[in-house]
Parts: structure tokens; C-alpha cells; sequence
């Protein structure tokens, strides 16, 4: 199973199979794409 790094990761998560995944650069990113009025669809291609 692939999750975000969004919440908490409980413990024995490691032994479950759980990937997390980071997201915080991509969450950056897009508030400084909206906060310079650019696209944020780029981050997504």
C-alpha cells in the first residue's frame, strides 16, 4: 500500500507493506506557483 506522508505514520507501519510517500515539496511548490498566479498543472505532468 502507497500512502502520503499527510498524517502520522502508525507503528508496525514498516512491517505492513506501506510506502510513504513525501509530499511536503510538492504542497511548497504549488502554493508558490499560486501565489505567484502561475500554473500548477506543470507539477502534475
Amino acid at each position: 500500500m502507497v500512502l502520503l506522508d499527510t498524517i502520522p505514520e502508525k507503528e508496525g507501519a514498516k512491517e505492513a507493506r506501506i510506502t510513504m510517500l513525501p509530499v511536503a515539496t510538492v504542497f511548497a511548490e504549488a502554493i508558490a506557483r499560486i501565489y505567484a498566479d502561475k500554473p500548477v498543472s506543470p507539477l502534475f505532468t
